[in-house]
């Protein structure tokens, strides 16, 4: 699950594998630490941010970086929560 400005707020055993991190290590980091340079550089993962806040739901499939540095394909799903006034409380 991640926060409304991407920051990490739990993980399970299927993130540990991919990326490579146990909770401890990246708990309230930006979850944009697993994106290529490329993408960070362009902004990507606040693009995916904004656009899941603003739709509702937003799948993509793309790279991410493994704690070694290793690249790996995802399919991601990302799904807005929202409180009883509307607003995204967070990310799952």
């Amino acid at each position: 699950m991640l926060g409304p400005l991407g920051e990490i707020r739990s993980w399970n055993p299927g993130a540990e594998r991919m990326s490579g991190c146990k909770f401890e290590e990246v708990a309230g980091q930006n979850y944009s630490r697993f994106f290529p340079v490329d993408d960070i550089k362009s902004g990507r993962p606040q693009e995916i941010l904004r656009m899941t806040a603003a739709s509702g739901q937003y799948e993509e499939q793309g790279t991410r970086v493994r704690k070694d540095g290793r690249r790996f394909q995802v399919r991601s799903s990302y799904t807005a929560s929202r409180d009883a006034a509307g607003i995204c409380a967070d990310l799952l």
